[in-house]
């Protein structure tokens, strides 16, 4: 193909394309570049100077949202390698927030002979953002918006993980409300979905901004508490949720009377979610036995 054909084919093309020389100097690019330069309140000029150039002039972060490495830049490694190179990039935007690009690099014999290297870089913004409210969806419960089970396990895998490096405490809370099959027998799921519903609200409200409170199941509730100051920090946590008043649910005038249970165990450095659950499930059937299972009230 003739090169002003080859030139005109790239202008007509959607993606981002940039042709770099030898030395990385740019030696074209087509109008579907200089859309997503104006979009990053940039043009030509901030990219011609070096393959790296763009960072002089905004943020550049990867899929893991830190600052890119200069040197891990596709067409820098695709430069350095001859080889192909591609990465998930977030540019920044001049109002805040960021455009997503698949951004890749790869080596292309030019006129010349010489090697110079080929950039694409291909909107995938409305597909990142689908895909993050995809994820954030997955680790919600859709009825109280607290984290569930997904969620609580791998914010332990994370406490475990800090805890190995930083020392310290993590803790955890199991509960479950009593009588809760009969608010559903007597006056049906609307009801019982409200009493979940006021129960996470209730234990957001009594438990710390740095604790995760989980709906996992059912009537079942856990609340990871990390960090925590030991067994005495873990207990002041428990007091404070068995102190709230009752709050009433009503259903045609008539208030719901539901009781919970709790039980709070520190977790051990090797357990994984099911283990520290089926522990702290252990303790709160202990505290049935007890009679103290006046964690909290409803109606």
């Amino acid at each position: 193909m003739h090169e002003a054909q080859l030139l005109a084919v790239l202008d007509a093309l959607p993606i981002a394309v940039m042709l770099r020389a030898t030395d990385g100097s740019l030696l074209h690019a087509n109008r579907a570049t200089v859309r997503f330069l104006a979009r990053l309140g940039l043009d030509v000029s901030h990219v011609a100077p070096s393959p790296s150039a763009m960072m002089d002039h905004i943020d550049v972060i990867d899929e893991h949202g830190r600052l890119q490495d200069r040197a891990r830049l596709p067409v820098v490694s695709a430069m350095r390698e001859g080889s192909d190179s591609e990465a998930m990039l977030g540019y920044a935007l001049p109002d805040g927030g960021w455009a997503w690009y698949a951004t890749r690099a790869g080596p292309l014999t030019l006129t010349d002979g010489t090697i110079g290297t080929v950039v694409t870089c291909d909107d995938v913004t409305h597909r990142r953002l689908l895909e993050e409210e995809l994820r954030a969806a997955a680790l919600v419960d859709p009825l109280t918006g607290l984290d569930n089970r997904w969620a609580l396990s791998a914010a332990l895998d994370d406490a475990q993980q800090f805890r190995a490096r930083a020392g310290g405490d993590v803790g955890l809370l199991f509960l479950d409300l009593d009588g809760f099959k009969i608010v559903n027998d007597k006056f049906g799921h609307e009801a019982g979905d409200r009493v979940l519903v006021e129960t996470g609200s209730r234990l957001r409200a009594a438990t710390r901004a740095v604790d995760r409170v989980c709906r996992v199941g059912g009537d079942e509730f856990a609340v990871l508490c990390a960090p925590i100051d030991g067994a005495e920090g873990l207990q002041e946590l428990v007091a404070r949720i068995r102190s709230l008043p009752p709050v009433p649910v009503l259903v045609d005038g008539e208030a719901l009377a539901v009781r919970g249970s709790i039980g709070a165990v520190l977790v051990e450095p090797e357990d994984r979610l099911d283990q520290a659950l089926r522990r702290a499930d252990v303790a709160m059937y202990d505290h049935k036995r007890s009679d103290h299972d006046s964690l909290l009230v409803i109606g």
